[in-house]
């Protein structure tokens, strides 16, 4: 049932496009997405788009459909490319300012297939890698071009796209096939902005990565045909968007190195690994030590595999990973790892880019901690350094995953969209903050955020969230000592916590407990007391148990 505070998919386009609303709500429901379809005005996308006050500037989740033909057509000429490129700046020019606004809103914008006739024209694809350029680049907006839903669900007849008649008479250029295409892309998009993200691919080696059994035929034997070397391309493109790639092949570790070492034609290198368990174990076991030496949880986990029996015995030991049995012919690989919504990438930071040497680093760090005596003197010989500053634009994208991805160390587990959080960047109620670290093994990269409200006598923390890999090593006692501060230089008598329990942020919980904050009356909150006492400590031996499995 549609509520009024219901958020909101604001659909706008430049043809007749309420043929979308059932394949989309199939979706939202299936997906347990409560959002309400609503649609702009027939052909009035600039216009909505410039309107603060619009059903599009407004909603949650603004998706623009185009079909670019529309915007070229002039009696003198069905293409007319200057008419096309004046619509397409004033477009570019609109979404900007839209963007500037800083509603919180994001935007999707489609451009849909152009009609059969016009698929040869080469200005379309030019004005759609201009605007995908243009408009790419901008916060909180999306863009998919005709190519890329071609990419996602290839058509092997495109006039079943288009249907003539219904052009002729209401404006609306599509088949139903087309319109559920459409839906269902809107629907992805939407899951890929409000699921939970998988952060680790472990792939089989043997007939997975390359064709034939290396401790067979010898790395000299082992065939990486087109196929392959696409599936290795695309896990290339997984591994720079963020994800962390891993082996977990039952082989000896010297055949799968010789391989590596042998092939160097090959897309991925062993280097492009965080970690890898090349041993005659169940499979099961090994991703279980992975998780345990990553500190993600199992449910972060995708595993791909050409075998039946392994992927069987894969969800039945453990159901939570995603495991993907390959098709039986390589040439299906590609376009069956495309139709997969947990591996669509989101938008991409440099933390991303980074991550695998950050696990990396951070693998050094526990063998340094196992070679001293205490967890004291580990983080004595650390030398810790940690920034906390006001959110920039430049950080929404990486603040708003903290909040999307972090379970454990998270205050209430409430989501923060990069449109509301470019709301709150430009409202005058709250403070948003950065936390970034390093030691010296390296950088950590931005691992915190937080959100404060000043309310008289209180401050009140809205939202604190801080990645799994920053846990155990002192840098939640520099989160409290700026709250500290913040609170004092605002005449706070108290730190109000908006603690919510979530049955994954259990060490959160810890912290609190440990400070005293979690109060018998319900309230979540450190008095002037503990402010007093706590602005002549700079420092705390309190720290999260290293060891905790950690599902972030």
């Amino acid at each position: 049932m549609h509520t009024n505070d219901q958020p909101t998919i604001a659909i706008a386009s430049n043809f007749t496009v309420e043929s979308i609303r059932e394949p989309l709500e199939y979706w939202l429901e299936e997906l347990g997405i409560d959002f309400k379809v609503v649609f702009c005005p027939f052909d009035q996308v600039i216009q909505q788009i410039l309107d603060p006050g619009s059903s599009l500037a407004t909603a949650q989740f603004a998706t623009i459909l185009l079909q670019l033909e529309r915007w070229a057509r002039s009696p003198a000429d069905p293409v007319d490319q200057a008419r096309l490129q004046q619509n397409a700046d004033l477009f570019v020019k609109a979404i900007q300012t839209a963007v500037a606004r800083g509603r919180s809103t994001d935007f999707l914008a489609i451009f849909c297939p152009p009609a059969p006739s016009l698929l040869q024209n080469s200005s379309f694809a030019s004005i759609e890698t201009t605007l995908h350029d243009g408009l790419n680049r901008l916060p909180g907006v999306d863009v998919l071009t005709s190519r890329d839903l071609e990419v996602l669900y290839p058509n092997e007849n495109y006039a079943f796209y288009f249907d003539r008649n219904a052009e002729h008479l209401a404006q609306e250029p599509y088949t139903r096939l087309c319109f559920t295409m459409l839906g269902t892309v809107v629907a992805r998009k939407l899951y890929a902005l409000k699921s939970d993200t998988r952060k680790v691919i472990a792939v089989d080696c043997d007939n997975t990565l390359w064709s034939g059994v290396c401790g067979e035929h010898g790395p000299e034997g082992i065939v990486v045909d087109r196929h392959r070397e696409d599936l290795q391309r695309f896990l290339l493109k997984q591994s720079e968007g963020g994800r962390l790639l891993c082996l977990c092949s039952k082989n000896d570790e010297k055949d799968v190195f010789s391989v590596f070492n042998q092939h160097p034609e090959m897309p991925l290198r062993l280097d492009h690994f965080t970690k890898w368990k090349i041993n005659w174990n169940p499979k099961s076991d090994n991703i279980r030590v992975l998780s345990a030496e990553l500190g993600l949880g199992l449910n972060s986990f995708v595993f791909i595999d050409d075998d039946p029996f392994e992927c069987s015995a894969m969800e039945a030991a453990i159901p939570n990973v995603l495991t993907l049995h390959l098709p039986p012919s390589g040439a299906e690989y590609e376009s069956f790892l495309r139709s997969v919504w947990d591996l669509d990438l989101k938008r991409t930071t440099d933390d991303d880019r980074k991550r695998m040497f950050y696990y990396r680093q951070n693998a050094e760090r526990v063998q340094a901690l196992a070679q001293t005596t205490s967890m004291e003197d580990f983080l004595d010989t650390l030398e810790l350094r940690v920034d906390i500053s006001p959110l920039a634009k430049a950080d929404i994208v990486r603040a708003a995953q903290l909040t999307e991805r972090v379970n454990q160390f998270n205050l209430n587990g409430i989501r923060r969209s990069e449109a509301e959080l470019r709301g709150l960047l430009n409202g005058e109620t709250a403070e948003c903050l950065i936390v970034r670290a390093s030691d010296r093994f390296g950088e950590y990269g931005t691992v915190g955020v937080m959100i404060v409200h000043r309310n008289h006598k209180r401050l009140k923390i809205a939202s604190l969230a801080l990645s799994c890999r920053a846990l155990g090593k002192g840098i939640e006692q520099h989160i409290l000592n700026k709250l500290v501060t913040l609170a004092q230089s605002a005449g706070a008598r108290t730190l109000d916590f908006d603690y919510r329990p979530t049955t994954r942020n259990t060490s959160f919980g810890m912290f609190l407990r440990s400070l005293g904050a979690l109060k018998t009356n319900g309230r979540c909150s450190l008095d002037r007391d503990f402010l007093i006492e706590r602005s002549s400590v700079s420092s705390s031996r309190f720290v999260l148990d290293p060891n905790l499995r950690y599902t972030d």
